[in-house]
């Protein structure tokens, strides 16, 4: 149909199938379309008639199925709803998909048999409700879907030529350049990754470094003191009984009496009741299994006795001692105070001071080694972006000829097409070539932007402002 007269749309198809590629269309409802089903066959496909014959309705359907919005004008009159359903195929097995399977899984959208049905249900009362594969989806997931499968190109939305940051990907594709490109983005993102690996180990040996005095002091002042576990209960009983120590020999002084020294001392009268006992059973031997309970009493007694003894030789005053466990005891409080309220946390803060110090004395090696990696990583992928470059620069010139010559065949041939290719120097650039160093991300080290001129003696501008949407679905359909 090139070079007709007659109005016509063009309709992307099955092609090879390396890109998904509308197959199946049906309207019902919409508009004055009471119903049409329309397969599209290998090639391209092209709807053509005369103004009013009903081209731009099936393109609005296909927006509407696309995410576009829609309101109840689109609804036939006397209907309740309008119905609009895209089937779009493509081959899994074809490397140029795996873009789109990745989008549709962060969709959470399963690709069947390398199929996806978008359905589209407008209803007369005011509703609208958006189906994927079958299952209802928010309209905006229906339009992140559709954005990711079908280029409408004309007066709608969804014209992905307008977009001059795509330009890149499809010269690349032109090119036959993608792989180089994701090669690119891949190692864009893997430099990003490991740059801020390396920003991250320098910011913590930083604040280590920042912290080393504050840490040092910390350490030598728990260190100095040395806090043990358990040590504070009997810390503090020995406290106690320093401080008490002329009432604690008092009234061990009495126990022993009571139990040993006084004449009716317990031990004594104990042994006296022990002989008492046994006279009773030398006349009533019944009474023989007792004999242990009574000896028990006064060995037991005896025993006692003697440990208060031991017990008394040791109570002494100790000023000196008692002094120095007071000391240890505030020692104690004060790092408690500061460093957690108990021991076990002093002592678990200590440990950590010991890591941080520890880990403090690793980092610069650590920080040389992210440094290296960095670098290595930005070399490769500043050699990949030189690829990429040369192949685009190579390309451009022969995309923009061949655009040209069909152009002309389908009633343009005063239009000039240009590919630029544009760099942005920087001193901090990523890429270092031609002498001078280049800014560069994900897409490489230039932007990639067609401008046309569609009638002679104008100065090719960018598409976005002079070309109408019938020039645009020309251009488009030399590019695919």
């Amino acid at each position: 149909m090139r070079g007709s007269t007659t109005p016509q749309r063009a309709i992307p198809s099955i092609g090879n199938r390396a890109n998904p590629v509308l197959t199946r269309l049906y309207i019902a409802n919409f508009v004055l379309i009471e119903a049409a089903e329309i397969e599209f066959g290998p090639g391209l496909n092209v709807l053509t008639g005369e103004t009013g014959a009903g081209k731009s309705i099936i393109v609005s359907a296909i927006g509407s199925v696309l995410g576009a919005a829609a309101n109840t004008d689109l609804v036939r009159q006397g209907c309740d709803r309008a119905t609009v359903e895209c089937l779009f195929e493509f081959d899994l097995d074809e490397p140029d998909t795996d873009r789109l399977v990745r989008r549709l899984d962060e969709l959470e959208l399963a690709v069947e048999d390398g199929q996806v049905a978008l359905r589209r249900e407008i209803q007369a009362a005011g509703r609208s409700r958006a189906f994927v594969n079958g299952m209802l989806v928010p309209i905006r997931t229906l339009r992140q879907v559709g954005a990711a499968l079908l280029d409408l190109h004309g007066q709608h939305e969804h014209q992905s030529l307008l977009d001059a940051g795509r330009h890149a990907t499809f010269l690349n594709a032109f090119a036959g350049l993608a792989a180089v490109a994701e090669r690119v983005a891949d190692l864009h993102g893997e430099h990003a990754a490991e740059l801020r690996t390396h920003q991250t180990l320098v910011a913590e040996r930083d604040a280590l470094q920042q912290e080393s005095e504050l840490r040092r002091f910390q350490l030598e002042e728990i260190n100095a003191c040395a806090p043990q576990p358990d040590e504070e209960e009997e810390l503090e009983n020995n406290v106690r009984v320093l401080e008490n120590i002329e009432d604690l020999t008092a009234t061990a002084g009495a126990l022993y009496d009571i139990l040993y020294q006084a004449d009716a001392s317990v031990v004594s009268q104990l042994a006296q009741a022990r002989r008492q006992f046994e006279r009773l059973v030398g006349t009533d031997a019944s009474l023989g299994p007792e004999q242990e309970a009574i000896d028990a009493l006064v060995y037991g007694a005896q025993d006692l006795a003697d440990a208060v003894r031991s017990y008394l030789q040791r109570l002494e005053p100790e000023p000196t001692r008692l002094e120095e466990l007071r000391n240890r005891a505030e020692s104690l409080r004060r790092l408690k105070s500061k460093y957690g309220g108990t021991l076990e946390a002093v002592i678990a803060h200590s440990q950590r001071l010991e890591e941080e110090s520890d880990r403090s004395a690793g980092l610069e090696a650590d920080v040389e080694r992210a440094a290296t990696a960095a670098e290595a990583c930005r070399g490769a992928y500043a050699k990949a972006c030189r690829e990429l470059s040369a192949g685009r620069q190579g390309a451009a010139e022969t995309l923009a000829a061949e655009v040209e010559t069909n152009l002309g065949q389908i009633g343009m041939a005063a239009a000039t097409f240009e590919v630029r290719l544009r760099r942005n120097e920087e001193e901090s650039g990523l890429v270092e070539a031609d002498g001078g160093r280049w800014r560069a991300d994900g897409d490489g080290m230039e932007s990639v932007e067609f401008l046309l001129a569609a009638n002679a003696g104008e100065t090719p501008l960018p598409l976005k402002r002079v070309a109408s949407g019938g020039e645009i679905s020309r251009i488009m359909a030399e590019e695919e």
